[in-house]
């Protein structure tokens, strides 16, 4: 069966082999909190990402939305702060 990995759900099955489900789209019945967010874990964990928590003064807030990388409307928005905290910190490691 070809399903292309964008449209396909990898994980091991209680046999211990590897199986997919395809498809996961919007359409399908909606994940648990806690079923997504084991699905977000598997995935940074395949793509050797990790999370971190960081603390970030008001002043280094600033200097994300003065350097555009975060909205000003969103200088109390936590999910915006770490992606524009991540951008800022991939540019500055990788150019």
């Amino acid at each position: 069966m070809d399903v292309p990995v964008a449209d396909a759900e990898y994980f091991l099955n209680s046999t211990g082999a590897h199986a997919f489900v395809a498809g996961m789209g919007p359409s399908d019945k909606p994940r648990s909190p806690g079923a997504e967010r084991m699905r977000l874990y598997r995935r940074r964990r395949r793509s050797n990402s990790r999370v971190a928590r960081v603390e970030i003064a008001a002043t280094e807030i600033e200097e994300l939305v003065k350097r555009g990388y975060l909205d000003p409307k969103d200088r109390a928005d936590l999910s915006e702060i770490g992606l524009a905290a991540s951008a800022c910190l991939s540019d500055t490691l990788w150019g």
